[in-house]
């Protein structure tokens, strides 16, 4: 084909098919413009981002896949197979024209502006169970669920700026309410052919406000109601910045919400119960009332003592611990058994004596002296006489039943004033004492004689002497070393040794004997 040939027939036929690629090219891109146009109008730089990866190419190359699958795209559009495609660009156009399902666009700015007060916590009273339900805005869309459930469902405005919303799914609809200042602070849900409730806007406090208040609540609340039989100690505890209670560590935890304008009153998450923090004169709180609707039921807890405490709290408990310390022995049901009683790291501990198994004594409050022991189902609550001084305690279970009586053993008998006084009671004490009701095998008559400054007891007609330990000097009460015998001795109106009451078995058996000579 000689030069010219190329020249009148090539060069036209290449510009033919470079116009038809060019057009090919263009019109993809002039259907594509409402959507470029959707989301550069949007204010989500993901979604435009990922506009510009889309291939108009691709979107030529469907034919009947559904273009809504295109997450970048909004609303609904209209399917065209590749083979309707025309050269017209209008016809192109029209026919990739996208559709909304909703009245407004999504990104209509007045419309997030609503969105954006709606958003937060909603507290709802259903038959006096509280729960709690989330608002929150995802791409755009306004979104709810029950706080801790993983069931989101979308709530749809009725109309453009209507504060009446319909749930997705579901057969019901919530009005939106603002005060005088233009603030939600409530919403009526109503549930179709079944009701409506009123669910009100919880008022969460400025942040750092919240926590500081929350710092204050934390801790144990030692509780005791007789009337209702409630005893325990509940944990209050901050998780992920909200205020948690619960009756043992983290068991059956429910998350306490704060009511608004009453930053000491919270109400109990999906419980019919409400929880008051109360201050005491110097403005520290000091307990809790938990008040348990559907079962009548007033509790009211004391806050127990915690660490880190003022200098003036702090060394008035170290007072205390130095006062507790020391051996005691239990006197009833651990008849026999000696409890150590030591500080260590400004903790006060107890243990039974040969065995390592220290447990904490945590302090409920100063007045009462009562201890809750870590890890273990009762308390100690610690007595003073008359001269201020602590000689012994009681166990109690978590309802105050008594369980035992532990009496401290005298650490003091080296002190020359009080060796003197125990030698006296001693040599008032010696003698034969005679019992009445013993069992059998048990000796009727028991001598009591001292010995290198020790006081021994034996059977009269046996040469098998033990020696009695001294627990308290003031109450002349002894145990019997070696055996589960607690001994305690009587004066006369005239002030002479009578007689003496001892408990056998661990306090199961009590005998009297009578002092004869």
């Amino acid at each position: 084909m000689d030069t010219q040939l190329k020249r009148r027939v090539l060069k036209p036929a290449l510009k033919t098919v470079m116009s038809i690629i060019i057009f090919a090219m263009i019109m993809p891109l002039a259907a594509l413009k409402p959507v470029v146009k959707e989301i550069a109008a949007g204010d989500n730089s993901e979604l435009i981002n990922q506009g510009q990866q889309i291939s108009p190419i691709e979107i030529i190359r469907q034919k009947d896949e559904d273009l809504t699958d295109i997450p970048q795209v909004q609303g609904n559009i209209r399917k065209s197979p590749a083979s309707k495609l025309t050269t017209e660009k209008k016809e192109y156009s029209e026919q990739f024209e996208p559709v909304y399902t909703s009245t407004f666009p999504q990104q209509d700015t007045q419309i997030k502006k609503l969105y954006e007060i709606i958003m937060g916590e909603y507290m709802a009273d259903m038959e006096g169970a509280y729960r709690i339900f989330t608002l929150y805005m995802k791409n755009g869309e306004l979104w709810g669920s029950p706080k801790g459930e993983n069931d989101p469902r979308k709530l749809t405005p009725i109309d453009k700026g209507s504060l009446v919303f319909q749930v997705e799914g579901e057969p019901i609809t919530i009005t939106f309410k603002k005060d005088n200042s233009g603030n939600i602070v409530e919403c009526t849900v109503n549930i179709e052919s079944e009701g409506s409730f009123i669910s009100k806007k919880i008022d969460k406090a400025d942040s750092a406000k919240l926590q500081k208040l929350y710092a204050e609540l934390t801790g144990k609340y030692f509780y005791d109601d007789a009337g209702s039989g409630e005893a325990g100690i509940a944990f209050v505890f901050v998780k992920n910045g909200e205020l948690w209670a619960s009756p043992g560590n983290n068991e059956e935890a429910r998350e306490l919400i704060p009511l608004t304008g009453e930053e000491l009153e919270f109400v109990v998450a999906g419980e019919a119960a409400t929880v008051t923090f109360v201050r005491d004169g110097a403005g520290e709180v000091n307990k809790l009332i938990a008040n348990i609707d559907d079962r009548g039921l007033s509790v009211s807890a004391t806050k127990m003592v915690s660490k880190p405490l003022d200098p003036a709290k702090r060394k008035e408990l170290s007072r205390l611990y130095s006062e507790i310390v020391g051996d005691y022995m239990a006197l009833n049901q651990g008849q026999g058994e000696i409890f150590t009683l030591s500080v260590s790291g400004d903790e006060l501990y107890g243990e039974i004596k040969g065995e390592n198994d220290p447990r904490k004594l945590e302090l409920i409050d100063f007045n009462s002296l009562k201890f809750h022991v870590s890890g273990e189902v009762f308390y100690v609550t610690f007595h003073k006489n008359d001269q201020g001084k602590i000689l012994q305690g009681t166990v109690t279970d978590l309802s105050s039943n008594p369980l035992d009586t532990i009496m401290k053993i005298s650490r003091d008998q080296n002190d020359p004033a009080v060796k003197e006084k125990l030698q006296n009671l001693f040599r008032e004490v010696s003698g034969e004492y005679r019992f009445k009701d013993v069992g059998e095998g048990q000796p009727e008559v028991v001598r009591l004689y001292v010995q290198n400054d020790n006081l021994l007891g034996t059977p009269a007609q046996e040469d098998d002497p033990r020696r009695l330990l001294p627990l308290s000097i003031e109450n002349m009460m002894f145990s019997v070393e070696g055996e589960s015998i607690i001994v305690t001795f009587e004066r006369d109106s005239g002030g002479k040794i009578s007689g003496m009451r001892a408990k056998l078995d661990g306090g199961k058996q009590l005998v009297t004997g009578v002092k004869i000579k």
